[in-house]
């Protein structure tokens, strides 16, 4: 009965130290990973390679912060910082064993330019965009006759123009579920009414689409595309749909 009692208050007593002994490990080990994990000093950044602009341009933006800066910074602060860039939509910035930070960028895709000076480009969402030298693929409609710009245009923000969010949408539009138009569209126009005009890269072929009922007129041009046995598209000088059940069309030479 003694030899029992006594084996008890032992283990009793040895219970509480083991679990004082696991804390501290696990305290010691989660403030060796917050260290880690938000203390950039001796790590290498990697930028996966990206599609719309060279990687080299958000690379660019880490020399902007000095190296003091940088050991102390959060991810969440540096974040911001890749976030400021005006083709970057979102980044993810995480840590990979044992020195490696990596940085994945979502980039913005201009769907068009903007016909003004300097040269200037709107995503699918009408963010602003300005041009770059290394942009890889500039072959883009562009968006003309969209009236005054000033104080709408500003780099990394969301166009306040309403012609040109207007214009954006009917390209994101026709981008999405009628992409070989897109791709063939040279510029698109909106009138002072509000009136869409599309005028295409081959020859070129104008297109008034009006202002109401575009969707289904961009489905009348589509469906008089594929009748068309001898003729194309690009054979007409002009095709005018702002008329409910008609095509009117003038053939080139005439």
């Amino acid at each position: 009965m003694f030899k029992k009692t006594k084996k008890n208050k032992t283990k009793s007593f040895i219970t509480p130290i083991m679990y004082l002994f696991v804390s501290l490990i696990l305290a010691i080990s989660a403030f060796r990973w917050v260290g880690y994990y938000y203390n950039f000093d001796d790590k290498k950044f990697y930028f996966p390679d990206t599609t719309i602009l060279d990687k080299t341009n958000y690379i660019s933006l880490l020399n902007e912060i000095s190296k003091e800066e940088l050991t102390g910074i959060k991810i969440s602060q540096l974040n911001k910082v890749i976030e400021k860039h005006p083709y970057v939509e979102a980044a993810r910035i995480s840590n990979r064993y044992p020195n490696i930070i990596m940085i994945e960028i979502v980039e913005r895709k201009p769907i068009a330019i903007l016909e003004i000076d300097p040269l200037t480009m709107v995503d699918s969402n009408g963010y602003v965009l300005p041009s770059k030298n290394n942009f890889k693929n500039i072959d883009l409609p562009i968006l003309a006759n969209i009236g005054d710009l000033e104080n709408t245009m500003n780099f990394g923000e969301k166009s306040t123009s309403r012609v040109v969010n207007k214009a954006v949408s009917w390209l994101s539009y026709i981008k999405k579920y009628h992409s070989s138009l897109y791709k063939n569209i040279s510029e698109l126009k909106v009138s002072s009414s509000d009136e869409l005009e599309l005028i295409l890269l081959d020859y070129p072929t104008k297109i008034f689409l009006g202002q109401k009922k575009v969707k289904s007129r961009i489905n009348s041009l589509l469906k008089f595309k594929e009748k068309l046995k001898t003729n194309k598209i690009t054979d007409y000088n002009y095709l005018d749909l702002r008329y409910d059940n008609q095509i009117i069309a003038m053939e080139r030479g005439l």
